[in-house]
Formats: C-alpha cells, structure tokens, sequence
C-alpha cells in the first residue's frame, strides 16, 4: 500500500502545476470581469458601447428578436462592399480583396449583439453596436450606439430605413 502511495504522489507532483494552470484557464474563460481587460487588447470589447447605452438612437418594432437580428446581419451583408485591389509583390502582381465599408465584426445571437466597423464617413476602427432587446412575445427594441455620432447617425439611418419598410415600428403611448 505504501508503494501504491509514492508511485501516485511521484506522478501527481509534476501534474499539480498543470492542473493548477488548466484551473487558471477554467476561471479565466468564465469569469467577465476577468475577461474584459484581455477583450481590449485582443480589440472585441464592447463595454464602451454598453457604457453609452443612454446615448443610443432607439426604435421599437413588431418582430421576433431571433428574425429582427436575422434581418440586421443581412442589411449589413448587402451593404458590404468589396474592392478588389492590385498588388506588386516582387515581380508578381497580386489581387488583394478588401472590405471597404460595413463591416460586420461581431455577431452575438446569444445577447442579441452586433458590431460594425468600417461606417463610410468615420474611421475605420470605429464600432457602432446594434442591441436587440426582446420586450413581449412580438416585440424589440433596436438601439444603435457608437461614441462616433457620425458613425452612430450613419448606421441608424441605414438600418432604421430598411426595418421600417419589413416591420411596423410600435409607438409609445404617451401616460396621461
């Protein structure tokens, strides 16, 4: 029996580091706050955005929020543009495709969030998020964000546009 315990702990010593690092990992990947700061430098970070939500060009439709956002990444899909550029790499003379405007970054069905970047008028690392909030069994709220009000303009104008002609916009009922 004691043999059975030094050859365990002898194989599990070198192991512990590793299961240490592996739980390491485990909260990391869990955790929000821990993950937000490693968001930033990887550039997906959308506190910013959610941070400003006071900010935000909000409209409210009859829709599904699973077909409301469906219907989103497809008005921003038609609105990419793709330019195809020349480039001389030694001798050779490569054709490089680029996307010049709307581009979808980021695509969160789960928590009903969209980035773009890439608005026509604004820099090209500006982020313009698009939040769906499911209200009653038929009903969303849209709000478009962006600390560009430019970018934040742009894109409202561009979505807002193509949602009113598919899905009744809801008006609030002014309270007596």
């Amino acid at each position: 029996m004691r043999f059975a315990k030094r050859i365990f702990f002898v194989i599990m010593k070198p192991m512990k580091k590793s299961y240490l690092f592996i739980l390491l990992l485990f909260f990391m990947c869990g955790c929000a706050c821990v993950q937000e700061p490693f968001k930033v430098v990887w550039g997906s970070s959308t506190k910013a955005l959610y941070d400003n939500r006071d900010t935000a060009t909000v409209k409210m439709y009859e829709c599904f929020a699973n077909d409301c956002f469906d219907k989103i990444v497809d008005i921003i899909k038609n609105h990419e543009a793709k330019i195809t550029k020349k480039t001389q790499i030694g001798d050779e003379e490569v054709e490089v495709e680029e996307v010049s405007q709307y581009n979808l970054f980021i695509k969160d069905r789960k928590n009903y969030v969209i980035v773009v970047m890439n608005v026509p008028g604004s820099i090209d690392t500006t982020e313009v998020g698009i939040f769906i909030t499911p209200l009653k069994l038929k009903e969303s709220k849209v709000e478009i964000i962006s600390l560009s009000t430019a970018a934040q303009k742009t894109v409202a104008n561009m979505i807002f546009e193509q949602l009113d002609k598919i899905y009744p916009e809801i008006k609030e009922i002014p309270l007596p």
